[in-house]
């Protein structure tokens, strides 16, 4: 998807795994590296990519399909005790804003720890509290950031 591959422009590595449910053209590049993955909404997702991410020692994933998301939020702590960074906001964040869209989706902030590691998003303007890590949609409302689930 032409959105993965704006992301990457924001993201600082020195090498990708672009992973789809579809299957993607290898990359040219030996820093990127194209697989498939099974659907969000399959039961065993989260443990097919945990383990893809051990094969290929992916230490960050960044998924952009809601239910991905979703489903790899469930199992945060299983990845977290392999060492593996999942950039996603958390499950009661999702509970009370996942379908929540955003009319502007051209503004992207990418939180990683509570620091903002990629986007767009305005160097005077203050870090969201809001969310410590995922990808998101932004706009400025009532001098209020309001976030939204960045996805595709």
């Amino acid at each position: 998807d032409a959105q993965a591959y704006r992301l990457k422009q924001y993201i600082s590595a020195d090498f990708i795994v672009f992973a789809d449910q579809q299957e993607l053209p290898q990359m040219p590049s030996a820093s990127k590296k194209s697989i498939k993955i099974p659907d969000g909404s399959s039961t065993t997702f989260a443990h097919e990519i945990l383990s893809r991410c051990l094969d290929l020692q992916i230490s960050n994933v960044y998924p952009l399909r809601e239910n991905e998301v979703l489903a790899l939020s469930e199992a945060a702590l299983l990845f977290e005790e392999y060492g593996i960074k999942l950039i996603i906001p958390d499950l009661n964040w999702l509970k009370k804003n996942v379908g929540v869209s955003t009319y502007d989706t051209s503004n992207v902030i990418i939180l990683k720890d509570g620091q903002i590691i990629g986007g767009n998003y305005p160097p005077d303007a203050p870090i969201p509290i809001e969310q410590r890590n995922g990808i998101f949609n932004f706009t400025f409302h009532d001098d209020e950031i309001k976030l939204t689930l960045f996805s595709i």
